[in-house]
């Protein structure tokens, strides 16, 4: 696989970015760019959250399903870096990340 077409989270594994649509390549972008603003934790997780979800639904796919998703999963990753870049969540021992 490409490495344009691979995002790798915190734990090492990747998400496969090639079945994506064009819109859900934008979707990802700006979760991207607003990663790299360095938002409030918080702040960044209401917001991934509810954007997802809302183009998600408006796609008809369910909540269940939507979670599912490499969009999902990158949001999910970004929050990650993000509280732990603000101090807000740890790495545990098995490389995965649990918040405080």
């Amino acid at each position: 696989m490409k490495r344009a077409d691979v995002s790798v989270d915190l734990d090492g594994q990747e998400i496969a970015l090639s079945a994506l649509d064009a819109e859900e390549r934008r979707l990802v972008a700006r979760l991207r760019r607003r990663a790299r603003t360095h938002p409030d934790w918080n702040d960044f997780d209401n917001d991934w959250l509810r954007e997802v979800a809302a183009f998600y639904d408006a796609r008809g796919i369910s909540r269940r399903r939507s979670r599912e998703t490499a969009v999902f999963r990158i949001g999910q990753d970004l929050s990650g870096r993000l509280g732990l870049a603000s101090g807000l969540v740890s790495p545990d021992d098995s490389g995965a990340i649990w918040r405080s």
